[in-house]
């Protein structure tokens, strides 16, 4: 194998690289930036809550006027499955193929989302939890209005603490909390089993209670998208969004619990493990009913910066898009130039020839590379703008949380998202996007070298015989046997016309 064949497979080796570089780092920034992205709207839809001015306990449904179902836990359903129980147990997604059916393997039928909205007291008792709102003031969150003191005189202010009050347009205030234990005493929530809850309008310290959600374990996520698992416990294999161990939010607190069985049983589901074959139900594991206040925002931060706070959601919506059509690009790339388009130049190095292709040899390999190094910078190229473009859009983003973290305006969890958020705008996104750039700049110099190797080196051996190159030497050769053949004809037919001049033969052949 020559050196320039070297060359060429070091480069295309160096393709393969680059694309899958540019893939793990713009993968890598945009997943450990989508985690923040959804929790930091989780705290917009936190203060987006309507605030709930009675609760009803029923084992019915929540059909009252203005009301609204509180808590509820969304069985996410599985998705179909292949199980073997050959030599080990397997279980994967997917219908089992014929081969697999064959060698005794069984297909396990998806299962459907559910809501499981009722919580038990016991096997026979249940109950689900009901919230009155006032539908007409859709404007009264503390996303939209979250107010200064003193309240307008229209206003009814709830709370006594500076930091912890809401403003309402109501006669009376919503519910700041509620207990089985404690003896608030400004509403009684009653339970089928002759059991009660009680709540407080008001309440120092608090927000009020405006989220609620039913889950396993010792508490709520934090990104509470994701549903919380025990600890050491693994979720069943084909669920459609498993459940996780993850961090807990501790500005969730329980109001009840129960084993698992009775809560699947009264939610009419305790036969799932015969319709869902290796899913189990466990009364060893626990499961609550989680509730949550509107997340602080401390007075003094109640003003413009609170409307920069929600304003920010433009800026990470446009880094979101950014990081997310940098992974596509950077997959694109991976695929068409480190994959599909270093296969057919390595191809026609060892002597393959593609017919749609003119040329042989080292003519088609050269195509074929000039065609690679451009879609390579056009495709790199575009990606550089979005990273030249991001810059100043991610270090202003860093810029403005870095001051607002500096303002406490918020509780601990909170601003630890916050933080980060800020952290990895610094240390994920823009970091890699300084090494994709000069990396970018680096290929071009390699690429505009590959393309002048090529126009300067246009003979080269070529592995696996070199089949091409015998076709240049041979090709002559041939030429030159097909002349001396000729003209021996030509002698022979010469000779024979003369020995022969009457015979009509030599007569059409001279013709």
């Amino acid at each position: 194998m020559t050196n320039h064949i070297i060359l060429r497979l070091v480069y295309q080796a160096y393709l393969f690289g680059n694309g899958l570089v540019m893939t793990i780092l713009s993968v890598n920034s945009f997943n450990s930036f989508k985690s923040d992205w959804v929790e930091y709207n989780l705290i917009l839809k936190n203060w987006q809550q309507p605030l709930i001015y009675d609760i009803r306990a029923t084992n019915q449904s929540c059909d009252q006027p203005n009301e609204i179902l509180l808590s509820y836990y969304n069985f996410p359903g599985t998705y179909a499955g292949c199980q073997c129980d050959i030599f080990t147990y397997t279980l994967r997604k997917g219908a089992c193929t014929q081969r697999a059916l064959n060698n005794g393997c069984s297909t396990l039928n998806s299962y459907p989302n559910i809501n499981m909205t009722n919580f038990p007291i016991n096997n026979n008792t249940y109950y689900k939890l009901c919230g009155t709102i006032d539908p007409t003031d859709n404007k009264n969150t503390f996303y939209s209005n979250p107010q200064r003191k003193p309240c307008n005189s229209l206003q009814l202010q709830c709370g006594t603490k500076d930091d912890y009050f809401i403003c309402t347009n109501q006669p009376k205030c919503p519910i700041f909390d509620i207990s089985p234990t404690n003896n608030y005493t400004d509403g009684i929530v009653d339970l089928p089993d002759g059991e009660k809850f009680y709540y407080t309008r008001s309440l120092e310290g608090q927000m009020p209670m405006v989220e609620w959600k039913i889950g396993e374990g010792s508490g709520i996520c934090i990104n509470n998208a994701i549903p919380s698992i025990t600890s050491g416990r693994s979720d069943y294999a084909l669920m459609r969004n498993l459940k996780r161990d993850c961090a807990r939010d501790t500005r969730f607190t329980r109001l009840a619990n129960t084993s698992e069985a009775p809560f699947y049983h009264v939610n009419q589901m305790d036969l799932l493990p015969q319709l869902i074959n290796g899913f189990q139900i466990d009364d060893k594991y626990q499961w609550g009913i989680y509730k949550r206040g509107y997340i602080l925002w401390k007075l003094e931060c109640r003003d413009n910066t609170f409307q920069s706070f929600l304003n920010t959601r433009q800026n990470l919506d446009t880094i979101y898009s950014i990081q997310e059509g940098q992974t596509i690009i950077a997959s694109v790339f991976f695929l068409v130039i480190s994959i599909i388009m270093s296969f057919m130049v390595v191809y026609t190095i060892c002597g393959g020839n593609w017919c749609c292709i003119k040329g042989k040899g080292t003519a088609e390999a050269n195509r074929i590379l000039q065609c690679e190094v451009f879609i390579k910078i056009i495709i790199q190229l575009s990606y550089a703008i979005i990273i030249i473009i991001s810059f100043a859009l991610v270090r202003s983003e860093y810029n403005y949380l870095d001051s607002l973290i500096s303002k406490n305006c918020t509780d601990e969890q909170t601003t630890d998202i916050l933080r980060n958020i800020r952290d990895n705008l610094q240390n994920e996104i823009y970091v890699n996007n300084i090494i994709l750039l000069v990396l970018f700049i680096f290929s071009l110099f390699v690429d505009f070298g590959a393309v002048y190797f090529a126009y300067k080196n246009k003979k080269f051996s070529i592995c696996g015989g070199g089949t091409h190159k015998e076709e240049v030497q041979v090709q002559p050769n041939q030429i030159e046997m097909n002349h001396q053949q000729e003209r021996v004809y030509q002698n022979y037919y010469a000779e024979q016309q003369l020995q022969n001049p009457d015979d009509p033969f030599m007569k059409v052949v001279e013709q």
